[in-house]
């Protein structure tokens, strides 16, 4: 038991910032990214033994963490894509109205396009968020997810396809 505490700590301690930074991405809420990374390490100590030490500990940790974000944001239904806290209008200060505009119209498309890819299957919403968020590689992908490099590409597609379909100015 001791062993699996030890190598939990040192996953703790090496993905922590990484989970955070995946959970934040997707709720863009501090607070419940604290709460979805809290549940993201609790999942994963319940399956630590499950997990081999290759290398790929920190992409399992991103995508529980992943699922678990996607599933609190469904939970609250709803998006905090436009946050007017005070670190926010600090930045604002000094800047024109029309980079204002430009920013909050940048934002708006990006939980426009988050919203459409909540809605997705989880077979294209998963490989997007890996990919496009994560910066993982098809072939990462395809061995996370266990599945073949060309089913990868495959979903990639598809799912670029539905969000074109949902903003016709999208052509990541």
């Amino acid at each position: 038991m001791q062993v699996l505490e030890q190598r939990f700590g040192r996953l703790f301690q090496q993905y922590r910032d990484r989970v955070y930074r995946t959970a934040f991405y997707v709720v863009k809420d501090p607070h419940l990214a604290q709460d979805v990374t809290q549940e993201t390490f609790l999942k994963a100590y319940r399956n630590i033994d499950s997990v081999r030490e290759d290398g790929r500990e920190g992409a399992w940790l991103t995508t529980i963490a992943t699922h678990a974000a996607i599933d609190a944001v469904r939970k609250r239904n709803c998006w905090n894509g436009i946050p007017m806290e005070n670190p926010y209008l600090t930045v604002l200060v000094g800047t024109t109205e029309s980079d204002v505009e430009e920013e909050v119209g940048k934002r708006l498309e990006r939980e426009h396009l988050w919203k459409e890819i909540t809605k997705m299957k989880r077979e294209y919403r998963e490989v997007l968020i890996l990919k496009l968020h994560s910066g993982l590689k098809d072939g990462e992908i395809a061995c996370l997810l266990k599945v073949s490099v060309g089913t990868i590409k495959s979903r990639v597609h598809r799912a670029k396809r539905i969000l074109r379909k949902a903003s016709g100015c999208w052509h990541g």
